[in-house]
């Protein structure tokens, strides 16, 4: 009898020991499958990335020229809109300056040479808007020579007058005696600041009184 139950202790021993192989087989066998798994989504998430990364960068790249067919057309616009613009101008300025060489009075004298000195500022003024590649890299430069301070200032107000005249407003220019009369800078750059802080100033600022007066 102690033959057989030891028989059937060593049975029962090498039955448990095997439900244990089977139970680590099967517990490995799930750790392997669940890696597997784990391995494949980190693949699949890897190809979800790069697919958006490359996705991402077609979008980019048919931004960039979009934005690069867009600068193309405009510079061919500006280049027209610049003949187109300058032409004109350049035959206000010619006919004149020829209208100064013939006798006029001088009120006559005063209208041509503010004409005159308009249509050069805005030629002036379009060469700058035009100059895109400058505007665009922050490159725009500052003339620097002399010129006569006083004088630009009154084209600036002759410039002014007319529209101040229609609106029934006296524009006056008072130059204190200590300013100098003779500075170096851009010339061009001064008239247009000027005549920017001028018109909000006086025309547009007396026009808005005005109206709230009359309300």
């Amino acid at each position: 009898m102690s033959d057989a139950q030891d028989t059937r202790h060593l049975l029962a021993e090498i039955e448990r020991l095997r439900a244990q192989v089977t139970e680590l087989t099967t517990e490995r066998r799930n750790v392997a499958t669940a890696n597997v798994r784990a391995a494949m989504q980190l693949v699949e998430l890897s190809e979800q990335r790069r697919s958006e990364a490359e996705e991402r960068e077609r979008a980019l790249k048919s931004a960039l020229d979009a934005a690069e067919a867009a600068s193309r057309e405009k510079d061919v616009f500006l280049a027209k809109v610049s003949h187109e613009l300058r032409t004109p101008l350049n035959g206000v300025i010619g006919m004149t300056t020829l209208l100064l060489d013939t006798p006029l009075s001088l009120a006559q004298r005063e209208c041509a040479e503010t004409s005159l000195s308009s249509a050069r500022n805005l030629l002036d003024l379009i060469q700058d808007i035009l100059d895109v590649s400058k505007l665009e890299a922050s490159r725009l430069e500052l003339e620097s020579c002399d010129f006569d301070l006083w004088l630009a200032s009154e084209e600036v107000l002759r410039a002014l007058a007319p529209r101040a005249r229609a609106k029934k407003i006296d524009l006056s220019l008072a130059i204190a005696p200590e300013t100098p009369r003779y500075v170096k800078g851009d010339v061009v750059r001064f008239r247009q600041v000027l005549a920017n802080r001028m018109y909000p100033v006086t025309i547009a600022g007396l026009e808005k009184a005005m109206r709230e007066l009359t309300k």
